[in-house]
């Protein structure tokens, strides 16, 4: 378990991919040795399942990074602002269900830590002056609908056929790129994009575990 904990970007890959199947499993894989002070990822224990997860699992994790959710101002444009993460703050989560952890690990290099598309999880701080080096990569089955977001034209680079990009519910599709999609908070007519805070309390979120802070340690 993690402790004294400081955590960033936390996330799931849902908001990423979630076009395709949810039976995805993402794998993060160190290219080098990478202790605690070096930023590993960290994992939060029962957030795919917990119960106090819930209302997030049908918000925060129904919402697509590219286009949005069903509280968006325009329908098919995501008009929330930053780069998708939930939170910043990994004691927020916490709050969320007492059964919860964060965990993470002195990694090796070719250590594998997998997770599902419902997990929340983030990076340690870096505290040296070294660059952390790793690669993530997704496995799913091979007849399972594709996010084609994810897919160059239905074929892998190296020109290996590979299964077709398909939509959310199923069907093969044409190989084409994704529609365009407008910047987020530039779109002509709209104000700038909600706040991730905004979002929260429009989910129905409770906004008073925004502020949580790390207990005080026992004496």
């Amino acid at each position: 378990m993690v402790t004294h904990l400081r955590c960033d970007a936390c996330h799931t890959p849902q908001i990423y991919m979630g076009r395709g199947t949810l039976d995805l499993t993402n794998c993060w894989i160190p290219l080098m040795d990478v202790p605690l002070e070096m930023g590993p990822l960290c994992v939060l224990e029962g957030s795919n399942a917990l119960p106090g997860f819930d209302r997030m699992h049908e918000t925060y994790c129904q919402w697509d990074f590219n286009h949005g959710d069903a509280t968006s101002t325009t329908p098919g444009v995501n008009d929330i602002r930053g780069p998708g993460p939930f939170t910043s703050n990994p004691w927020e989560l916490l709050s969320y269900d007492p059964a919860a952890r964060w965990m993470s690990a002195k990694f090796e290099q070719g250590d594998v830590l997998a997770f599902t598309m419902k997990t929340f999880h983030g990076s340690l701080v870096n505290t040296t002056a070294a660059n952390r080096l790793s690669v993530d990569v997704r496995y799913q089955p091979l007849d399972a609908p594709l996010d084609d977001r994810y897919s160059i034209q239905g074929h892998a680079t190296a020109g290996a056929e590979i299964a077709g990009p398909r939509g959310l519910f199923g069907g093969a599709a044409a190989a084409m790129p994704s529609p365009a999609v407008p910047a987020r908070g530039k779109t002509p007519g709209l104000k700038p994009g909600r706040s991730m805070y905004e979002a929260k309390r429009e989910w129905g979120l409770p906004l008073e575990h925004v502020e949580a802070t790390e207990p005080p340690l026992p004496r």
